[in-house]
């Protein structure tokens, strides 16, 4: 008997390029992957953002950014993370290495969210993450979210079961 794919892809509503309010619903520790770029395995995580513009069922739009688990000052997610509280890191790698990154759930931000074209379609890229404006009338709180099932990380940090 024949066995046949199928296209299972799925147009998602996309988050609007610009400036929008968002609110991190979720940090998921991804454990180490393996990084074509860097010719190794590099722990990740990923951070996930509910925006304020809604879908056409009413939903929050939800964009996601993969980080290394990297605290360098020169990484991409020490710039973010630095950008969006408004404050450097604390300099002392005792003090620098216990940032809880769970804490950033619930905390709001401004992103830049770029799009990029694509040989399919469009990628959206978060390039920036800024705190809220000073004076902003109100929180975003996270709305009808389902958080994401999170790895099970052997002892080395590598996944033992992979969930998208």
């Amino acid at each position: 008997m024949p066995i046949y794919a199928t296209n299972n892809e799925r147009d998602f509503e996309k988050v609007p390029a610009g400036y929008p309010r968002a609110v991190c619903c979720q940090v998921i520790d991804r454990g180490k992957v393996h990084d074509d770029f860097k010719d190794g395995d590099v722990r990740k995580i990923t951070i996930v953002w509910q925006v304020e513009a809604t879908d056409e069922n009413g939903r929050r739009l939800q964009i996601a950014k993969w980080y290394n688990l990297s605290l360098h000052e020169k990484a991409t997610l020490t710039g973010h993370i630095e950008d969006w509280l408004g404050v450097s890191l604390p300099k002392d790698p005792v003090e620098r290495y216990a940032f809880d990154f769970k804490s950033l759930e619930g905390r709001n931000c401004i992103l830049h969210v770029k799009h990029k074209p694509r040989d399919k379609g469009v990628s959206v890229q978060v390039k920036a993450v800024m705190p809220p404006k000073a004076g902003e009338e109100s929180a975003i709180q996270p709305l009808d979210y389902e958080p994401r099932k999170e790895p099970v990380l052997d002892i080395d940090g590598y996944p033992t079961e992979v969930f998208p």
